[in-house]
């Protein structure tokens, strides 16, 4: 069982009609009243992964995730705003504890909607080892089912695909950089010897409750029926980060925003974009990273639209 769950999953690929035809039973759930949000669409963000996909590109959505909803945003949301997407493989990480818990969801509407599942040992996980060792019949690893993810997330971006990516590791109760620690965007381009230029791109989406929410509160619900804050910051080309990259360590070697880190990752500055509509109950990245990222030019109108939301 371990082996089938960790290693052996398949990717649903090519697409059928029934599969599209679910997707979008499922996307219509995911509206009002079981699922009321505040949706704000920035400049280059929905239209351009449209436009990018019909280049062939294979997009990669990444969220923040403090509560279990996000797991459920980060596949309804792009579906909905994205059409392009209805007809691409897409593959989905969940911590594994999570998925054995509610495999008996989970696998039909894989199956019915062409969204395949991978079930990843994460931090979060290893704080569930007498249940997982219920289920298995033995400890798991951390990271185990990583190798499987980015398998599938190979497979999928042969054929231009939608991949969902959780920078921060798992769901968390704040928003912090060195969440990035394990680097798993860094970790899956190398796996999966995607080069810089190569056609990748990804969909920035920070999600949450809301301003002055209660984070506690919240953490281990799906809070359905609660109205969420959606924002779609940006869609970038990782030929785009790297750029952004190079431009932000530049700076920082001359003038660091924390003693002694005069550079970031790829996985940090990922977390700093998506940290920018994020309220300070769950924002807990320092100011000035933020201030770095307004000094871009491609992040102007980002900043202006933020400062009016």
């Amino acid at each position: 069982m371990t082996e089938a769950i960790l290693e052996g999953r398949s990717l649903y690929h090519p697409i059928s009609k029934r599969n599209m035809f679910w997707r979008r039973i499922a996307t219509a759930f995911f509206r009002w009243p079981i699922a009321p949000a505040d949706i704000h669409v920035f400049p280059d963000s929905t239209d351009r992964a449209s436009e990018l996909i019909k280049e062939g590109y294979s997009i990669w959505f990444l969220g923040t995730h403090p509560t279990k909803r996000e797991g459920l945003e980060l596949i309804a949301r792009p579906l909905q705003y994205v059409k392009e997407l209805a007809q691409l493989s897409m593959v989905m990480p969940i911590s594994l504890h999570q998925f054995l818990k509610e495999r008996s969801a989970i696998d039909p509407l894989s199956e019915m909607t062409g969204v395949t599942a991978a079930p990843v040992a994460n931090e979060d996980a290893m704080e569930q080892q007498e249940f997982i060792r219920a289920i298995l019949g033995r400890d798991v690893k951390l990271g185990e089912g990583i190798q499987q993810y980015a398998r599938l997330i190979r497979e999928a971006f042969v054929h231009g695909s939608g991949a969902g990516i959780a920078p921060q590791g798992g769901r968390r109760k704040t928003l912090e950089l060195d969440q990035a620690k394990h680097r798993a965007i860094e970790f899956l381009i190398r796996k999966n010897r995607i080069k810089r230029g190569d056609k990748l791109a990804f969909l920035f989406i920070s999600m949450g409750p809301g301003y002055n929410a209660d984070y506690e509160k919240v953490y281990d619900k799906f809070n359905i029926f609660k109205k969420w804050n959606v924002t779609f910051l940006r869609t970038i080309t990782l030929d785009e980060m790297y750029d952004m990259l190079d431009r932000a360590n530049e700076i920082l070697a001359d003038s660091p925003v924390e003693l002694g880190k005069v550079e970031i990752t790829l996985d940090e500055l990922a977390l700093i974009i998506l940290s920018l509509p994020m309220d300070d109950n769950y924002n807990k990245i320092p100011k000035g990273y933020q201030a770095l990222l307004s000094s871009f030019e491609e992040f102007v109108g980002v900043m202006e639209a933020i400062r009016e939301m």
